[in-house]
């Protein structure tokens, strides 16, 4: 069983706190983070830097989901992970 655990962002000058879990699977892992209620994959990609995997449609759509906002919990995921200082 995942646990759950709380990702703290800050985006626009303003604090989020978004429920995540991080998902192992082989020798790879991802974080699944639940954004406006929809829950958003960030995973590695080939030059080692976390992508949010979400449907475009949804991110078109949603008032709450801004590319920003997922760049920014990106980072955020660098930094608890060691990737980045």
């Amino acid at each position: 069983m995942d646990e759950i655990f709380e990702l703290p962002v800050t985006y626009k000058g303003e604090d989020f706190s978004f429920p995540a879990k991080l998902l192992k699977a082989g020798y790879g892992h991802k974080f699944e983070v639940e954004i406006a209620g929809y829950p958003v994959i960030f995973e590695l990609d080939e030059e080692e830097c976390y992508r949010a995997l979400i449907d475009p449609d949804l991110l078109k759509n949603s008032k709450e989901i801004e590319i920003g906002l997922l760049k920014e919990v990106a980072e955020v995921i660098d930094y608890i992970t060691g990737r980045k200082q």
